[in-house]
Formats: C-alpha cells, sequence, structure tokens
C-alpha cells in the first residue's frame, strides 16, 4: 500500500483527521481526494518538489546578500526588497526549474494511473496506452512528436528569457 493510499484513501489520515476534527460526519470521507486529478497533482507535486527546490535554491543561495540590505537601507520595505531585488535575480532558477521538472513530467504515466485511476489520463498516459496490446503505432507516434514539440518549444522560449536574464545580470556588473 502506498502512501497515497494511506494519506488520500476514504479511511485515509485526511479522512480519519476530518472525523476526528468533527469537520464531517464519521463514515462521510472526502471521495474526490484518491482517483481524481486532485491526487494525480497532489502525488507529482510530491514527487518533483525537490528538483524544483534544488536550482531556485542555488540562484539564491549565489544571490549576493548586500543587494537587500541596499534596498532596505534606501528605505524599501521587506517584500518591496523580496519584489525588486530578490524575484527578478531568482527567475533563472526559477525557468530552470520548471524546465527541469517539465520534461519527464509531461511522459509520466504511471502515477496518473495509480493514483487517478484509469478514467484520468495525462498525455503520457495517452502515448502509453497506443502500444498495449494492439499497438497502434501511427497515432501514438504522432501524439508523441506532438509531445516533443511542445516541450521543445517551451525549451527554446524558456531558454530565452533564460539567456537574456543573464545578459542582464552580466551587463550590471
Amino acid at each position: 500500500m502506498a502512501w497515497s493510499d494511506i494519506v488520500l484513501n476514504n479511511n485515509g489520515v485526511v479522512n480519519q483527521s476530518l472525523w476526528a476534527l468533527h469537520l464531517r460526519a464519521h463514515g462521510n470521507g472526502v471521495s474526490w481526494l484518491l482517483y481524481s486529478n486532485f491526487s494525480i497533482f497532489l502525488v507529482l507535486f510530491y514527487a518533483w518538489i525537490p528538483f524544483v527546490c534544488l536550482p531556485i535554491f542555488a540562484v539564491l543561495e549565489n544571490m549576493d546578500r548586500q543587494l537587500t540590505e541596499a534596498a532596505g537601507d534606501l528605505g524599501a520595505s521587506r517584500f518591496k526588497a523580496f519584489w525588486t531585488v530578490t524575484f527578478p535575480l531568482s527567475l533563472p532558477g526559477v525557468i530552470a526549474a520548471f524546465v527541469f521538472v517539465l520534461i519527464p513530467t509531461t511522459g509520466e504515466f504511471i502515477a496518473p494511473l495509480y493514483v487517478g485511476g484509469p478514467n484520468n489520463q495525462l498525455f503520457g498516459n495517452e502515448i502509453q496506452s497506443f502500444f498495449g496490446d494492439s499497438p497502434d503505432w501511427n497515432y501514438g507516434a504522432v501524439l508523441a512528436i506532438a509531445l516533443i514539440a511542445v516541450v521543445l518549444v517551451l525549451m527554446l522560449v524558456f531558454g530565452r528569457f533564460l539567456n537574456t536574464d543573464l545578459r542582464t545580470q552580466r551587463s550590471d556588473r
């Protein structure tokens, strides 16, 4: 039994907690927690969040802390300093994290099948289903090529933004 079954099942931890807090009647659990789009996105979020945090952490770790101190000395509030200094400097890490996680999640088919059930399909499930017992190679190949094209376009767009951000940062030095 996987953690998603233990946590999201009708008798799982979430529903048990709701019953214990008297937020729902006992035996009347939240049924959409498992085998839904919510559960698919929750599991994918849980699986890929470390790979999102790593590039953002690397960018923020190398950021010059004196810039935020200078913003504070010039009268900026913490929110204003974050929004005008930290956020723009962290964009390369955010873009890298997006690209880093985009490619494997587009082909994900095990998590949606396992926690989403057979009726919830993502792009990876759809491609995988055409290579089953009676394979429809043509349609599966068209879907795979369309997915590759979408990923390449997104990579080019975000790579262009990333290069622009890096050039701007270098010219500021």
